[in-house]
């Protein structure tokens, strides 16, 4: 009885995992997506400006350079995201293999400690200095 209780909270343990795996990778894309809007935001003002011969052409070359870079690694991100997504579906035993966005997690505090015996002695000591 007792192996089962232990396997049953370590595959909880790695679900958990997993799913904040997930919640990471999915976070990575949203900052590279965010990313790649605000170059590309600045790619249409570089070319106005590099039209107008008020910037070199290296400059635009350079802010293409980086854009591309950051599509890598959107892309890189993205199937990340998938393959974590994949193993948590594995996880949890779902034969489901579809492409879904993962709630975030809302863990609401219970009881605030006011009173334990780390804190007690953490008083106690700094009384102590």
């Amino acid at each position: 009885m007792r192996t089962i209780s232990n396997y049953k909270a370590r595959s909880e343990k790695s679900v958990t995992d997993q799913y904040i795996l997930c919640l990471l990778d999915e976070k990575q894309v949203s900052y590279y997506d965010s990313i790649l809007s605000l170059l590309d935001d600045q790619l249409v003002i570089v070319r106005k400006l590099t039209k107008a011969s008020l910037l070199k052409q290296s400059d635009l070359l350079l802010l293409n350079i980086e854009y591309e870079n950051n599509q890598n690694l959107l892309a890189t991100y993205r199937a990340t995201y998938r393959r974590d997504l994949f193993d948590l579906q594995i996880l949890c035993g779902s034969k489901d293999t579809a492409f879904v966005v993962l709630p975030d997690v809302s863990i609401p505090l219970q009881n605030l400690v006011t009173r334990s015996a780390y804190f007690e002695k953490f008083r106690l000591d700094s009384f102590s200095l």
